[in-house]
């Protein structure tokens, strides 16, 4: 399984990624963006892993890159779908130098931590301003009350940069042996509350991550409503502060909606379309 990458050069400091919301393509070979804004440095494909790899269920196995984090050394790429098999994880590293990303399945090296491997639906990855620890995000878009089935779902990640085994979940609690950051879902509900939801919204998808000065993490939301199937798109920024206390992470109480765009005036845009990343560049 390939998976294509193009490796950008921006000039702003926070980018946010924006895809429209419906199965319509642009013209193939047509560059996105706007000129002066941002330009594509490199093209590549980099094997996930062999041809042919099946679920447990016989099923072709997709890896559907939703985050990528470069920590100096390696590019560090997450899917959202699960890569199943022993040895295999869903976050995977692959050592890139300027102009040349290693494309052989042979050279990834598969984050392979168990808080890495089951955490599911990987969404954002970001690195801390100084460069020392990487943290990343499931999407946090569903849960059952009657189980942990859906816990890992909502699991946020943090490990320092070339020492993955030494991962760990932020605001961890068990539930049914499945450990994760499910406790952390109250606080995003009411950031996000509306007037249609005061006390918070029950359904929210997390779509990007962040990590900027200040010790701030700033998490994109795509996805608000009363359950995943009666939803809206939506473009909002949740932010919260942070402090590292050893190799942990601890989040602070201040979980606040810090930005939110709404798009509908835009005759220009004529699409629906909704936040679909958050990149930081710290320089």
């Amino acid at each position: 399984m390939k998976v294509a990458f193009a490796l950008l050069t921006v000039c702003l400091g926070v980018i946010f990624a924006v895809s429209a919301c419906s199965d319509s393509a642009s013209p193939e070979g047509e560059e996105q963006g706007s000129p002066g804004f941002a330009r594509i440095a490199e093209r590549g494909l980099i094997d996930c892993f062999e041809a042919g790899l099946q679920t447990p269920e016989g099923e072709p196995v997709n890896c559907e890159t939703s985050a990528v984090v470069y920590d100096g050394t390696d590019l560090i790429i997450a899917s959202d779908k699960p890569i199943p098999g022993e040895n295999r994880s869903p976050v995977l590293a692959i050592a890139y130098t300027e102009g040349e990303a290693a494309s052989d399945a042979a050279a990834l090296r598969y984050l392979t931590a168990s808080p890495i491997v089951n955490a599911v639906k990987y969404e954002g990855i970001s690195i801390t301003p100084d460069g020392k620890h990487i943290i990343a995000t499931t999407g946090f878009d569903r849960i059952k009350d009657d189980s942990a089935g859906w816990d890992s779902y909502n699991t946020l990640l943090m490990w320092p940069v070339g020492s993955p085994d030494a991962a760990t979940i932020v605001s961890a609690s068990t539930k049914d042996g499945v450990t994760s950051s499910v406790s952390l879902r109250e606080k995003f509900s009411a950031a996000l509350k509306t007037s249609q939801f005061p006390e918070g919204v029950p359904f929210f998808k997390v779509d990007g991550l962040a990590v900027i000065q200040g010790n701030k993490l700033l998490f994109g939301i795509r996805e608000i409503g009363a359950t995943f199937q009666e939803f809206e798109y939506v473009f909002k920024i949740v932010i919260v502060s942070y402090e590292i206390v050893g190799d942990a992470l601890v989040l602070a109480d201040d979980f606040e909606l810090a930005y939110e765009y709404d798009p509908s005036g835009r005759p220009d845009i004529p699409e629906t379309v909704a936040l679909s990343g958050i990149e930081f560049d710290s320089h």
